[in-house]
């Protein structure tokens, strides 16, 4: 058992650790692939900090069951460079550098799921506890070298923690909710309910028939009744939507590359990248289309 008020780091085990009724701790971290049991509540009074082993240019589908707050995306690849580890949204939006906001440079593609709209998958700015999402990040995470920041950090303010063995909540509709638990759970859909699963590489979720999934902790998976319309679909896909300058898609360029500018992220133009650092690269086009990506530079 831990002592009160010390930090924990949870790794990655064949056995999961459990954790008693009333624990109190200050932080709270999982390493990628950890679990825990809990046996009642745990009082996290500093945060709750998840690790998460990326691959750019893929989604994963992620939630975090916490009763409040939103969750700060950190990178410690950009820590480690003297850069700042917190790492903002990037707004999907497409137009000229000296419009784009904070947001336009920002550093991850975020997505709830709405099956009522016309696009399901849409574009949202923060994530909230308690709550589905899809989340990727563009390929500039990796460099030329295939060093890179696969490791993210999901960091949450303090937590009062339950749900030892809690079923994944289902309603009358489609849903895209967060594993309840802090361990893997077996994803085996009774007659009147359905399970869908991120398929990360068809960037799909299919809905789980006779084999059954596992969904980890911090994962989330789409849920509904099975005698809703809407479930008879084998398959329900991540539209491809208007993401620029990164991204699961092909870029929107065409013709070789006329000129390249290169600014800070203070907006600031410079001839070339000097410094190591990031930095905007907005390439112009023969056809006359632009690209707008951020690149890191590493001075030799």
């Amino acid at each position: 058992s831990p002592e009160e008020g010390m930090d924990i780091q949870i790794q990655a085990s064949a056995s999961v650790p459990v954790v008693p009724d009333a624990t109190i701790v200050r932080d709270l971290t999982f390493d990628p692939g950890a679990q825990i049991d809990l046996e009642g509540t745990l009082y996290v009074t500093g945060a709750i900090h998840v690790k998460y082993a990326i691959v750019p240019d893929k989604w994963y589908s992620i939630g975090f069951p916490y009763g409040t707050g939103n969750i700060n995306v950190r990178s410690e690849w950009f820590e480690s460079e003297g850069w700042s580890p917190l790492l903002p949204y990037k707004a999907t939006g497409y137009g000229p550098l000296e419009e784009g906001g904070e947001n336009y440079y920002g550093d991850y593609y975020l997505r709830a799921y709405n099956p009522a709209s016309a696009t399901p998958f849409s574009d949202v700015e923060t994530i909230e506890a308690g709550k589905g999402y899809i989340i990727l990040f563009p390929d500039y995470f990796v460099d030329a070298d295939g060093n890179g920041g696969n490791i993210i950090t999901f960091t949450s303010e303090p937590q009062t923690l339950t749900g030892g063995n809690n079923p994944l909540p289902v309603d009358d509709k489609l849903r895209l909710v967060p594993n309840p638990s802090f361990k893997n759970i077996e994803l085996t859909p009774p007659a009147d309910k359905v399970y869908y699963y991120l398929n990360k590489e068809e960037n799909e979720y299919i809905k789980l028939t006779t084999d059954p999934g596992t969904l980890a902790p911090f994962e989330a998976a789409i849920t509904g009744l099975s005698d809703q319309p809407e479930t008879e679909a084998l398959t329900i896909p991540i539209e491809e939507g208007p993401i620029t300058g990164g991204g699961n898609r092909p870029a929107i360029t065409s013709g070789p590359v006329l000129s390249t500018r290169y600014y800070t992220l203070q907006g600031i133009e410079v001839a070339q990248p000097a410094k190591s650092g990031v930095y905007i690269a907005k390439h112009r086009y023969h056809s006359g289309k632009e690209k707008i990506e951020k690149i890191i530079y590493k001075q030799q």
